[in-house]
Protein backbone atom coordinates (compact mmCIF):
# COMPACT_ATOMS: atom_id res chain seq x y z
CA UNK A 1 0.00 0.00 0.00
CA UNK A 2 1.28 3.41 -1.07
CA UNK A 3 1.88 6.03 1.81
CA UNK A 4 -0.58 8.39 0.39
CA UNK A 5 -3.18 5.59 0.78
CA UNK A 6 -2.69 4.78 4.05
CA UNK A 7 -2.73 8.71 4.75
CA UNK A 8 -5.82 9.18 3.48
CA UNK A 9 -7.17 5.75 5.00
CA UNK A 10 -5.99 7.23 8.27
CA UNK A 11 -8.06 10.24 7.74
CA UNK A 12 -11.01 8.56 6.90
CA UNK A 13 -10.58 6.99 10.17
CA UNK A 14 -10.24 9.67 12.08
CA UNK A 15 -12.97 11.75 10.56
CA UNK A 16 -15.08 8.96 11.44
CA UNK A 17 -13.90 9.13 15.12
CA UNK A 18 -14.83 12.52 15.35
CA UNK A 19 -18.28 12.43 13.84
CA UNK A 20 -18.96 9.62 16.35
CA UNK A 21 -18.08 11.60 19.40
CA UNK A 22 -19.42 15.58 18.46
CA UNK A 23 -21.68 16.11 20.84
CA UNK A 24 -22.99 19.95 21.46
CA UNK A 25 -22.90 20.13 25.33
CA UNK A 26 -26.64 21.04 25.23
CA UNK A 27 -27.57 17.14 23.32
CA UNK A 28 -25.80 15.59 26.52
CA UNK A 29 -28.80 16.01 28.99
CA UNK A 30 -31.11 14.17 27.03
CA UNK A 31 -29.11 10.92 28.55
CA UNK A 32 -27.75 11.87 31.85
CA UNK A 33 -31.42 13.25 33.31
CA UNK A 34 -34.45 11.29 34.09
CA UNK A 35 -38.14 12.40 33.89
CA UNK A 36 -40.25 14.86 36.37
CA UNK A 37 -42.65 13.33 37.81
CA UNK A 38 -45.11 14.67 40.49
CA UNK A 39 -47.67 11.93 42.09
CA UNK A 40 -51.36 13.26 41.81
CA UNK A 41 -53.44 10.24 43.24
CA UNK A 42 -53.42 6.85 44.35
CA UNK A 43 -54.13 5.81 40.79
CA UNK A 44 -52.69 8.53 38.86
CA UNK A 45 -48.97 10.65 38.16
CA UNK A 46 -48.04 13.31 36.00
CA UNK A 47 -44.46 12.62 33.80
CA UNK A 48 -42.73 15.48 31.57
CA UNK A 49 -39.40 16.47 30.67
CA UNK A 50 -37.93 19.26 32.19
CA UNK A 51 -36.53 22.29 30.33
CA UNK A 52 -33.09 21.40 30.07
CA UNK A 53 -33.67 17.90 28.44
CA UNK A 54 -36.20 19.42 26.21
CA UNK A 55 -33.30 21.92 25.17
CA UNK A 56 -30.90 19.39 24.21
CA UNK A 57 -33.43 18.05 21.77
CA UNK A 58 -33.99 18.61 18.02
CA UNK A 59 -37.59 18.64 17.05
CA UNK A 60 -37.55 15.47 15.56
CA UNK A 61 -36.17 14.07 18.77
CA UNK A 62 -38.82 15.73 20.65
CA UNK A 63 -42.03 14.59 18.10
CA UNK A 64 -40.78 10.93 18.62
CA UNK A 65 -40.07 10.75 22.11
CA UNK A 66 -42.59 8.97 25.10
CA UNK A 67 -42.47 7.40 28.48
CA UNK A 68 -42.87 4.04 29.09
CA UNK A 69 -43.21 2.63 32.39
CA UNK A 70 -44.11 -0.35 34.56
CA UNK A 71 -44.62 -1.92 38.33
CA UNK A 72 -41.21 -2.23 39.65
CA UNK A 73 -41.43 -4.83 42.50
CA UNK A 74 -44.10 -6.82 40.35
CA UNK A 75 -43.10 -10.54 40.41
CA UNK A 76 -43.23 -12.27 36.84
CA UNK A 77 -42.89 -15.43 35.23
CA UNK A 78 -40.36 -16.07 32.45
CA UNK A 79 -42.49 -17.23 29.99
CA UNK A 80 -43.38 -17.02 26.37
CA UNK A 81 -45.49 -15.16 25.20
CA UNK A 82 -44.98 -12.53 28.43
CA UNK A 83 -48.13 -11.94 29.97
CA UNK A 84 -49.57 -8.30 29.38
CA UNK A 85 -49.89 -7.18 32.65
CA UNK A 86 -45.61 -7.93 32.76
CA UNK A 87 -45.16 -5.50 29.82
CA UNK A 88 -44.01 -2.41 29.95
CA UNK A 89 -46.41 0.30 29.39
CA UNK A 90 -45.64 3.62 26.94
CA UNK A 91 -47.45 6.32 26.76
CA UNK A 92 -48.63 8.50 23.52
CA UNK A 93 -45.47 9.44 20.93
CA UNK A 94 -44.53 13.29 20.97
CA UNK A 95 -46.35 14.08 23.93
CA UNK A 96 -43.74 15.57 26.90
CA UNK A 97 -46.17 15.77 29.66
CA UNK A 98 -48.30 13.22 30.47
CA UNK A 99 -51.04 12.60 33.21
CA UNK A 100 -50.77 8.37 33.53
CA UNK A 101 -53.82 6.97 34.97
CA UNK A 102 -54.83 3.70 36.02
CA UNK A 103 -52.25 2.82 38.26
CA UNK A 104 -52.57 1.15 41.40
CA UNK A 105 -52.44 2.42 45.37
CA UNK A 106 -49.60 2.88 46.80
CA UNK A 107 -46.46 0.52 44.84
CA UNK A 108 -43.31 1.56 43.31
CA UNK A 109 -43.46 2.26 39.30
CA UNK A 110 -40.14 2.52 37.36
CA UNK A 111 -40.54 5.72 34.61
CA UNK A 112 -37.82 6.65 31.54
CA UNK A 113 -38.47 8.57 28.12
CA UNK A 114 -37.20 7.05 25.61
CA UNK A 115 -36.98 6.91 21.56
CA UNK A 116 -37.53 4.71 18.75
CA UNK A 117 -35.09 3.93 16.47
CA UNK A 118 -36.07 5.65 13.19
CA UNK A 119 -33.08 4.51 10.86
CA UNK A 120 -33.75 1.71 8.27
CA UNK A 121 -30.72 0.09 7.88
CA UNK A 122 -29.62 -2.78 5.08
CA UNK A 123 -26.19 -3.46 6.73
CA UNK A 124 -24.38 -3.83 9.80
CA UNK A 125 -23.66 -2.11 12.20
CA UNK A 126 -26.54 0.53 12.27
CA UNK A 127 -26.10 3.98 13.47
CA UNK A 128 -29.82 3.71 15.61
CA UNK A 129 -30.36 7.05 16.70
CA UNK A 130 -32.83 6.22 19.51
CA UNK A 131 -31.94 7.15 23.38
CA UNK A 132 -32.92 6.18 26.74
CA UNK A 133 -32.83 8.42 29.81
CA UNK A 134 -31.94 7.32 33.20
CA UNK A 135 -35.14 5.53 35.46
CA UNK A 136 -36.56 7.33 38.16
CA UNK A 137 -38.45 5.20 40.68
CA UNK A 138 -41.84 6.66 42.40
CA UNK A 139 -45.11 5.43 44.74
CA UNK A 140 -48.36 6.16 43.98
CA UNK A 141 -50.12 7.57 47.06
CA UNK A 142 -52.26 4.89 49.21
CA UNK A 143 -55.94 5.13 49.37
CA UNK A 144 -55.91 6.11 52.73
CA UNK A 145 -54.48 9.23 51.93
CA UNK A 146 -50.75 8.42 52.69
CA UNK A 147 -48.20 10.93 50.57
CA UNK A 148 -46.66 9.20 47.42
CA UNK A 149 -43.53 10.12 45.44
CA UNK A 150 -40.28 9.97 44.37
CA UNK A 151 -38.37 7.33 45.67
CA UNK A 152 -34.53 8.71 47.42
CA UNK A 153 -32.25 7.34 49.38
CA UNK A 154 -32.66 6.06 52.75
CA UNK A 155 -30.67 7.79 55.49
CA UNK A 156 -28.15 5.66 55.83
CA UNK A 157 -27.50 6.45 52.05
CA UNK A 158 -28.01 2.65 51.55
CA UNK A 159 -30.50 0.77 48.44
CA UNK A 160 -32.26 -2.03 47.97
CA UNK A 161 -32.51 -3.91 44.28
CA UNK A 162 -36.32 -3.56 43.95
CA UNK A 163 -37.17 -4.77 40.93
CA UNK A 164 -36.73 -7.95 39.12
CA UNK A 165 -33.82 -7.99 36.76
CA UNK A 166 -32.68 -10.00 33.89
CA UNK A 167 -29.82 -10.48 30.84
CA UNK A 168 -29.29 -7.78 29.33
CA UNK A 169 -30.98 -4.98 31.07
CA UNK A 170 -29.58 -1.72 32.18
CA UNK A 171 -29.94 0.76 34.80
CA UNK A 172 -29.54 2.03 38.36
CA UNK A 173 -30.69 -1.16 39.56
CA UNK A 174 -28.49 -3.37 37.62
CA UNK A 175 -25.39 -1.00 39.13
CA UNK A 176 -26.86 -1.12 42.33
CA UNK A 177 -26.74 -5.24 41.78
CA UNK A 178 -23.23 -5.23 40.77
CA UNK A 179 -22.30 -2.79 43.49
CA UNK A 180 -23.29 -5.69 46.13
CA UNK A 181 -21.80 -8.12 43.79
CA UNK A 182 -18.71 -6.98 44.02
CA UNK A 183 -18.58 -5.98 47.40
CA UNK A 184 -18.88 -9.54 48.11
CA UNK A 185 -16.22 -11.06 45.65
CA UNK A 186 -18.79 -12.52 43.29
CA UNK A 187 -17.77 -10.11 40.30
CA UNK A 188 -14.67 -7.82 40.10
CA UNK A 189 -14.36 -4.51 37.93
CA UNK A 190 -16.69 -1.61 38.18
CA UNK A 191 -20.09 -1.55 38.22
CA UNK A 192 -21.59 -0.43 34.52
CA UNK A 193 -25.34 -0.52 34.60
CA UNK A 194 -25.44 -3.53 32.03
CA UNK A 195 -26.24 -7.08 32.94
CA UNK A 196 -24.08 -8.36 30.42
CA UNK A 197 -22.92 -12.49 30.28
CA UNK A 198 -20.06 -11.59 33.52
CA UNK A 199 -23.10 -10.02 35.57
CA UNK A 200 -24.94 -13.05 34.69
CA UNK A 201 -22.53 -15.54 36.28
CA UNK A 202 -21.95 -13.46 39.20
CA UNK A 203 -25.81 -13.88 39.67
CA UNK A 204 -25.76 -17.45 39.12
CA UNK A 205 -22.83 -18.02 41.00
CA UNK A 206 -24.14 -15.75 44.17
CA UNK A 207 -27.26 -17.76 43.82
CA UNK A 208 -24.88 -20.72 44.04
CA UNK A 209 -24.11 -19.82 47.45
CA UNK A 210 -27.22 -18.71 48.79
CA UNK A 211 -29.21 -22.50 48.04
CA UNK A 212 -31.21 -20.66 45.10
CA UNK A 213 -32.07 -22.21 41.70
CA UNK A 214 -28.96 -20.81 39.26
CA UNK A 215 -31.04 -19.39 37.10
CA UNK A 216 -29.36 -15.88 36.55
CA UNK A 217 -32.84 -13.87 37.02
CA UNK A 218 -32.47 -11.96 39.86
CA UNK A 219 -36.51 -12.11 41.82
CA UNK A 220 -38.02 -12.25 44.74
CA UNK A 221 -35.92 -15.09 46.49
CA UNK A 222 -32.44 -13.70 44.86
CA UNK A 223 -33.65 -10.22 46.52
CA UNK A 224 -34.38 -10.96 49.79
CA UNK A 225 -30.39 -12.26 50.09
CA UNK A 226 -29.47 -9.11 48.13
CA UNK A 227 -30.77 -7.04 51.33
CA UNK A 228 -29.16 -9.00 53.54
CA UNK A 229 -25.97 -8.04 51.90
CA UNK A 230 -26.94 -3.85 51.58
CA UNK A 231 -27.72 -4.22 55.63
CA UNK A 232 -24.07 -5.20 55.91
CA UNK A 233 -22.52 -2.50 53.50
CA UNK A 234 -20.60 0.15 55.14
CA UNK A 235 -22.74 3.52 54.47
CA UNK A 236 -21.20 5.79 52.00
CA UNK A 237 -17.67 7.02 52.91
CA UNK A 238 -15.76 9.76 50.45
CA UNK A 239 -13.01 12.45 50.09
CA UNK A 240 -13.49 16.08 49.61
CA UNK A 241 -11.17 17.91 48.00
CA UNK A 242 -11.13 21.09 45.58
CA UNK A 243 -9.00 22.59 42.89
CA UNK A 244 -8.78 23.98 39.23
CA UNK A 245 -10.66 21.92 36.34
CA UNK A 246 -7.78 20.99 33.95
CA UNK A 247 -9.46 17.82 31.79
CA UNK A 248 -12.16 16.60 30.88
CA UNK A 249 -13.81 13.01 29.03
CA UNK A 250 -16.67 12.81 27.23
CA UNK A 251 -16.29 9.09 25.97
CA UNK A 252 -19.48 7.66 28.18
CA UNK A 253 -21.61 8.54 25.43
CA UNK A 254 -19.98 6.22 23.03
CA UNK A 255 -19.81 3.17 26.36
CA UNK A 256 -16.57 4.31 27.53
CA UNK A 257 -16.03 6.50 30.69
CA UNK A 258 -17.15 10.08 31.75
CA UNK A 259 -14.53 11.51 33.59
CA UNK A 260 -13.79 15.67 35.09
CA UNK A 261 -9.86 16.10 36.48
CA UNK A 262 -9.88 18.28 39.45
CA UNK A 263 -6.55 18.95 40.80
CA UNK A 264 -4.73 16.69 38.76
CA UNK A 265 -7.39 13.70 40.08
CA UNK A 266 -9.47 12.22 37.61
CA UNK A 267 -13.29 11.47 38.69
CA UNK A 268 -15.21 9.15 37.13
CA UNK A 269 -18.95 10.27 36.39
CA UNK A 270 -20.43 7.99 34.20
CA UNK A 271 -19.79 4.44 32.51
CA UNK A 272 -21.41 3.72 29.16
CA UNK A 273 -23.95 5.63 27.17
CA UNK A 274 -27.12 4.86 29.39
CA UNK A 275 -25.45 4.22 33.46
CA UNK A 276 -26.93 5.96 35.99
CA UNK A 277 -24.77 9.02 37.60
CA UNK A 278 -24.69 8.08 41.61
CA UNK A 279 -23.73 11.14 42.36
CA UNK A 280 -24.18 14.69 40.76
CA UNK A 281 -22.28 17.12 38.50
CA UNK A 282 -23.49 20.34 39.58
CA UNK A 283 -22.81 24.00 38.92
CA UNK A 284 -23.15 23.80 34.78
CA UNK A 285 -26.43 23.23 32.63
CA UNK A 286 -25.00 19.47 31.60
CA UNK A 287 -22.20 17.48 31.61
CA UNK A 288 -21.12 18.25 27.96
CA UNK A 289 -20.69 21.85 28.92
CA UNK A 290 -17.31 20.89 30.85
CA UNK A 291 -15.61 21.41 27.98
CA UNK A 292 -16.56 25.62 28.50
CA UNK A 293 -15.49 25.49 32.05
CA UNK A 294 -11.51 24.58 32.12
CA UNK A 295 -10.02 26.33 34.74
CA UNK A 296 -13.05 26.76 36.72
CA UNK A 297 -13.10 26.10 40.30
CA UNK A 298 -14.16 22.77 41.76
CA UNK A 299 -15.30 20.77 44.55
CA UNK A 300 -15.55 17.13 44.99
CA UNK A 301 -17.00 15.06 47.04
CA UNK A 302 -16.07 11.46 45.72
CA UNK A 303 -15.41 7.56 46.48
CA UNK A 304 -11.49 6.62 46.40
CA UNK A 305 -10.58 3.80 43.57
CA UNK A 306 -7.37 2.45 42.70
CA UNK A 307 -7.31 4.59 39.54
CA UNK A 308 -8.87 7.98 41.09
CA UNK A 309 -12.18 8.69 42.18
CA UNK A 310 -15.99 8.18 41.37
CA UNK A 311 -19.25 9.68 42.36
CA UNK A 312 -20.10 5.31 42.06
CA UNK A 313 -21.88 4.51 45.51
CA UNK A 314 -23.66 7.01 46.92
CA UNK A 315 -25.59 10.29 45.98
CA UNK A 316 -24.44 12.03 48.13
CA UNK A 317 -21.53 12.42 45.93
CA UNK A 318 -20.96 15.42 43.71
CA UNK A 319 -19.01 17.76 42.13
CA UNK A 320 -19.67 21.48 41.96
CA UNK A 321 -18.33 23.70 39.39
CA UNK A 322 -18.09 27.34 39.99
CA UNK A 323 -16.28 30.39 38.58
CA UNK A 324 -14.11 31.32 41.70
CA UNK A 325 -10.28 31.94 41.38
CA UNK A 326 -8.42 28.88 41.30
CA UNK A 327 -5.22 27.87 42.95
CA UNK A 328 -2.63 28.29 40.26
CA UNK A 329 0.20 25.94 39.90
CA UNK A 330 3.77 27.41 40.25
CA UNK A 331 4.78 29.08 36.73
CA UNK A 332 8.37 28.77 35.32
CA UNK A 333 10.46 31.78 36.04
CA UNK A 334 10.34 34.36 33.76
CA UNK A 335 6.86 33.50 32.17
CA UNK A 336 4.18 35.68 32.56
CA UNK A 337 0.50 34.19 34.38
CA UNK A 338 -1.96 36.23 31.82
CA UNK A 339 -1.31 35.52 28.30
CA UNK A 340 -3.65 36.64 25.38
CA UNK A 341 -4.80 33.69 23.23
CA UNK A 342 -4.38 36.08 20.07
CA UNK A 343 -0.57 36.05 20.53
CA UNK A 344 -0.46 31.80 20.33
CA UNK A 345 -2.45 31.64 17.21
CA UNK A 346 -0.26 34.37 15.81
CA UNK A 347 2.61 31.92 15.15
CA UNK A 348 3.98 29.11 14.41
CA UNK A 349 6.10 27.23 17.59
CA UNK A 350 9.00 24.98 17.47
CA UNK A 351 9.53 23.06 20.30
CA UNK A 352 13.26 23.35 22.21
CA UNK A 353 13.04 20.90 25.27
CA UNK A 354 10.71 19.56 27.79
CA UNK A 355 11.65 19.74 31.19
CA UNK A 356 10.20 18.05 34.07
CA UNK A 357 9.99 18.85 38.01
CA UNK A 358 12.55 16.55 38.61
CA UNK A 359 15.03 18.20 36.06
CA UNK A 360 14.90 15.72 33.68
CA UNK A 361 15.13 17.19 30.17
CA UNK A 362 14.05 16.06 26.56
CA UNK A 363 15.49 17.63 24.19
CA UNK A 364 14.73 16.74 20.13
CA UNK A 365 16.94 14.98 18.09
CA UNK A 366 15.91 16.72 15.02
CA UNK A 367 16.02 20.24 15.54
CA UNK A 368 13.10 22.68 14.06
CA UNK A 369 10.92 19.79 12.63
CA UNK A 370 8.68 19.30 15.87
CA UNK A 371 5.92 22.59 15.45
CA UNK A 372 3.09 23.58 16.45
CA UNK A 373 0.25 25.55 15.02
CA UNK A 374 -2.79 27.15 16.79
CA UNK A 375 -5.96 27.81 13.88
CA UNK A 376 -8.10 30.38 14.58
CA UNK A 377 -10.97 28.33 14.84
CA UNK A 378 -10.03 25.64 17.19
CA UNK A 379 -8.62 23.75 15.26
CA UNK A 380 -4.58 22.43 16.04
CA UNK A 381 -2.05 20.71 13.21
CA UNK A 382 1.70 20.34 13.95
CA UNK A 383 4.52 17.89 12.27
CA UNK A 384 6.96 15.64 13.88
CA UNK A 385 10.23 13.57 12.71
CA UNK A 386 8.07 11.36 10.66
CA UNK A 387 4.34 12.58 10.76
CA UNK A 388 2.01 15.36 10.15
CA UNK A 389 -0.98 15.46 13.41
CA UNK A 390 -3.93 17.36 13.41
CA UNK A 391 -6.55 17.87 16.56
CA UNK A 392 -8.55 20.55 18.31
CA UNK A 393 -7.93 22.82 21.26
CA UNK A 394 -9.81 24.77 23.79
CA UNK A 395 -8.63 27.76 25.45
CA UNK A 396 -10.26 28.65 28.71
CA UNK A 397 -9.80 31.16 31.77
CA UNK A 398 -6.48 32.19 33.31
CA UNK A 399 -3.75 30.49 31.10
CA UNK A 400 -5.90 26.88 30.64
CA UNK A 401 -5.90 25.38 27.63
CA UNK A 402 -7.40 21.89 26.69
CA UNK A 403 -6.40 19.83 23.67
CA UNK A 404 -8.71 17.34 21.91
CA UNK A 405 -7.72 13.65 20.75
CA UNK A 406 -4.79 13.69 17.74
CA UNK A 407 -5.17 12.13 14.61
CA UNK A 408 -1.67 11.59 12.27
CA UNK A 409 -0.48 10.17 8.80
CA UNK A 410 0.68 6.43 10.11
CA UNK A 411 4.14 6.90 8.20
CA UNK A 412 6.69 4.32 10.53
CA UNK A 413 9.68 5.82 11.34
CA UNK A 414 13.22 4.45 12.87
CA UNK A 415 14.24 6.11 15.91
CA UNK A 416 11.51 8.74 15.67
CA UNK A 417 10.46 11.03 19.32
CA UNK A 418 6.71 11.31 17.91
CA UNK A 419 5.39 9.74 20.88
CA UNK A 420 7.20 11.39 23.35
CA UNK A 421 6.08 14.76 21.77
CA UNK A 422 2.23 14.21 21.17
CA UNK A 423 2.12 12.60 24.42
CA UNK A 424 3.34 15.49 26.33
CA UNK A 425 0.79 17.68 24.71
CA UNK A 426 -1.79 15.55 25.42
CA UNK A 427 -1.25 15.91 29.30
CA UNK A 428 -1.00 19.98 29.09
CA UNK A 429 -3.82 21.70 30.57
CA UNK A 430 -1.65 25.78 30.55
CA UNK A 431 0.13 27.68 28.77
CA UNK A 432 1.89 30.97 29.07
CA UNK A 433 5.24 33.29 27.87
CA UNK A 434 8.38 34.07 28.42
CA UNK A 435 9.73 37.45 28.82
CA UNK A 436 10.96 37.18 24.86
CA UNK A 437 7.46 36.05 23.90
CA UNK A 438 8.31 32.44 23.83
CA UNK A 439 5.27 29.70 24.58
CA UNK A 440 5.59 27.69 27.17
CA UNK A 441 3.15 24.61 27.63
CA UNK A 442 2.44 23.43 31.22
CA UNK A 443 1.84 19.89 31.87
CA UNK A 444 -1.08 19.04 34.09
CA UNK A 445 0.04 18.29 37.77
CA UNK A 446 2.56 20.65 37.42
CA UNK A 447 4.53 17.45 36.15
CA UNK A 448 6.92 19.75 33.89
CA UNK A 449 7.01 22.36 31.00
CA UNK A 450 7.44 21.96 27.18
CA UNK A 451 8.94 25.04 25.49
CA UNK A 452 8.74 26.38 22.22
CA UNK A 453 10.14 29.29 20.34
CA UNK A 454 8.38 31.23 17.28
CA UNK A 455 9.58 29.89 13.91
Amino acid sequence: MSKKSIFLASVAVVLTFQGVFAFEPKETSKYFNGPTVKVLSSTSANVSLSQAVLAGMTAEEKAGVYFQYYETRQVCIMIYPTPEHCLPKKTEVGKSDVTITNLKPAPSYTVVYKRANTIQCITTPCPGNEFESLSVEFVTKSVDGGSGGVIKDTPSGKKNVTGNLSYRTRGEQVMLLQTMLIEKGYMTGEATGFFGVVTLKAVKDFQRANNITPTGFVGPLTRAQLMKISATLPGSVGEKFEGAVTAYSTACFADGECSVTVDGKKVVTTIGWSQAIVGKVTGIPDFGSIENNIGAHAKVYAKKTEDGYTLYGSSDYYIHISRATTTQGKLPAGSAPAVDSKAVQAHTWVWQKTVMTDTTTVTPNKTGVFTLTFGKEGNLSGKTDCNGFFGSYTFGSDGFIKFGPLGSTMMYCEGSQEQVFTSAIAKVDRYSMDASGNLILLLSGNDGSIYFTKK
